[in-house]
């Protein structure tokens, strides 16, 4: 199963896409496919920085052919401005996989930090550190945002197992 991970913003929107393979053993079943991010440049008129993260979403969506795509909720922001410009971010990604029939979970970032590191209130530094534990990875992820979505897709998986054993 092929789970594409995001982490939703504007400037920077983190990806990760693994594969879970169903096996009991976390090393052998989960496998990093790729990470990285989309980013957008300040100055570029908002509307066309949404088309942009569309556009890259899209492309992903097209190369790896997931199963599943995991998206961070809107959980928490101080700042209004930039909770309004994420949640259209949001918005858009999710248009953008509904019209590919890519089915979307969403989980907040306390889930997704519980489960990684057993404290919901861990930083991004920990969580990238669970998930280089987690994965043999050829390049070092150099953005947290990154880091986040590979944290995302490996909750997804993590859940998915966990209701398939419950059914």
């Amino acid at each position: 199963m092929i789970i594409l991970g995001v982490d939703p913003g504007t400037a920077t929107t983190g990806y990760g896409v693994i594969n879970s393979s169903g096996k009991k053993d976390e090393k052998e079943n989960l496998k990093c496919v790729d990470f990285g991010c989309i980013e957008t440049k300040k100055d570029l008129y908002f509307p066309k920085r949404l088309i942009l993260v569309s556009k890259e979403i899209r492309k992903l969506v097209k190369l790896y052919r997931p199963s599943l795509a995991a998206i961070e909720k809107l959980f928490f922001f101080k700042n209004h401005k930039t909770a309004i410009s994420v949640s259209q971010s949001i918005g858009v990604i999710i248009l953008t996989l509904e019209r590919m029939k890519i089915p979307i979970v969403e989980y907040s970032p306390l889930q997704v930090k519980k489960n990684l590191t057993n404290n919901g209130r861990s930083d991004k530094k920990e969580v990238q550190k669970e998930v280089e534990k987690i994965y043999t990875l050829e390049k070092k992820i150099k953005k947290d945002d990154a880091a986040d979505a590979l944290a995302i897709a490996t909750y997804a998986a993590r859940d998915f197992k966990l209701k398939k054993v419950q059914k």
